[in-house]
C-alpha cells in the first residue's frame, strides 16, 4: 500500500506513471516464473533490473498480494492465473486510542531537539487534545477519504483556518498535517516526523492544542486517511 503526506501549504506528490508501474509487476512475474520453471537466472535477473530502473523512473510502489499456487505481484488488484489476487486490507487504529495517545507522541517527539531537513528546531513544549479541533479534523479526514482525495483544501472548497472555527476553535495559529496509508497514531507520526515540513509543523513551538483523526475507506486509493491540527486560539 502506498503512502502519502502533505502538509498545509504544501504540495503532494505528481501523478505516477500507471504504465511503468504495470511493467515493472509484469517483469516481476515473468522472474518469479522463469525461477519457478529453474530458467537461466541471468535472464531473470535482466528483468529484475529493468523492473527496478521502470519503478524509479515511475516512482511507483510495487503491491504484494497472495494467490494460490503461485506468487503474484500487482500494482493493484489483478487476477494470476485465474486465481484473485488480493492486496492487503489497511484499517485505522481504534478513534478512543487516537484520542488517548496522539497528544502524547506528538509531546514526545517535540520533547527533544530535532532536525528537520535543513532546519533545526530546539524542544518544544507539549501540547494538549482539543475536541474542537479534532471535530475539524474528524470532518475533513471523513471527506479525503469519501471522496477519495488527499489535499488540504475539502471537496466543498474549505480551508483548515474555516474548518476549525466552523468547529468552534478561533485560531490564531493553526497548522495542518494529512496523510495516507497508515494504520495507527505511531505509524503516521514516524512518517511526518521523516518529512521535513510536516516535521517543522510538529515542532512548531507556537502551538499549544491539537486535534487528529482518521478514516478508513477501503474503496479509496489509501485506505485510511488523517488530518493532524496544531493550533493556538486567539484568547
Amino acid at each position: 500500500m502506498t503512502r502519502k503526506q502533505a502538509f498545509l501549504g504544501g504540495n503532494t506528490r505528481g501523478s505516477q506513471r500507471p504504465w511503468l508501474c504495470q511493467y515493472r509487476a509484469a517483469a516481476f512475474l515473468i522472474c518469479s516464473l522463469m525461477s519457478n520453471s529453474g530458467a537461466n537466472t541471468m535472464g531473470c535477473m535482466r528483468y529484475m533490473l529493468i523492473a527496478l530502473l521502470a519503478g524509479l523512473v515511475s516512482g511507483c510502489y510495487l503491491e504484494v498480494g497472495g494467490c494460490s499456487g503461485n506468487v503474484c505481484f500487482a500494482v493493484s488488484e489483478q487476477t494470476c492465473d485465474g486465481h484473485h489476487c488480493a492486496t492487503p486490507s489497511l484499517r485505522c487504529e481504534n478513534p478512543q486510542l487516537i484520542r488517548q495517545r496522539m497528544a502524547e507522541i506528538v509531546s514526545e517527539a517535540r520533547a527533544q531537539a530535532r532536525r528537520c531537513g535543513a532546519s533545526s528546531f530546539p524542544q518544544a513544549d507539549r501540547v494538549y487534545w482539543n475536541d474542537q479541533l479534532a471535530d475539524a479534523a474528524q470532518r475533513h479526514a471523513d471527506d479525503m477519504a469519501r471522496h477519495n482525495f488527499l489535499s488540504h483544501t475539502g471537496s466543498d472548497g474549505s480551508t483548515a483556518w474555516q474548518r476549525a472555527e466552523e468547529a468552534g476553535y478561533e485560531p490564531r495559529r493553526l497548522l495542518e498535517n494529512i496523510g495516507g496509508g497508515d494504520e495507527t497514531a505511531s505509524a503516521i507520526m514516524n512518517a511526518w516526523l521523516g518529512s521535513p515540513d510536516h516535521c517543522a509543523n510538529l515542532m512548531d513551538n507556537r502551538v499549544t492544542d491539537i486535534g487528529a483523526a482518521c478514516v478508513h475507506d477501503p474503496r479509496s486509493d489509501f485506505q485510511t486517511y488523517w488530518s493532524l491540527l496544531l493550533a493556538t486560539d486567539d484568547q
